[in-house]
């Protein structure tokens, strides 16, 4: 997630996909490749998080960007995604939501020398009325950009 989610007025979403887009077109970003081998776990209200973290300056120059672009849209649903995009660290979820019991049962079993790397080639602008995964997955609610500055 390189912009956590926001409330935003009805008539301001075409307004925030124009700044976006005009972000894509204008840096022309191409696709770049994320590595990821640090097996971590963190806490958060909802209990604990396993993750596999990774660095990219790539990543982190965009993120930094997407959310300058975005700056005006600040109304975050909860507020710790506001934490999140400033304290922003790319990773993947493994697991979330788990107890201290679980979360040692996992780090036990599951190897520490992770590594799993991908190409980032597209970006989806998702806007949803509420966030659930049946809207989230629904392609109506999607708008997505190829890293080649094409829609």
């Amino acid at each position: 997630t390189l912009k956590q989610p926001c409330n935003i007025e009805d008539d301001k979403v075409e307004e925030a996909k124009a700044k976006f887009e005009e972000l894509l077109h204008a840096k022309n970003y191409s696709p770049f490749t994320l590595k990821f081998d640090e097996l971590v776990s963190d806490k958060s209200p909802s209990g604990n998080c396993i993750m596999i973290n990774g660095s990219d300056s790539n990543l982190n120059n965009f993120h930094t960007e997407i959310v300058k672009t975005l700056s005006e849209y600040k109304d975050y649903l909860k507020p710790m995604y506001e934490q999140f995009e400033e304290n922003f660290q790319p990773h993947i979820t493994i697991a979330r939501e788990l107890d201290d019991n679980s979360v040692a049962e996992v780090l036990r079993e599951v190897p520490s020398d992770y590594y799993c790397e991908g190409v980032i080639q597209e970006l989806v602008f998702l806007v949803v009325s509420e966030k659930n995964v049946e809207q989230a997955n629904d392609p109506r609610n999607q708008t997505i950009y190829q890293l080649n500055g094409e829609r």
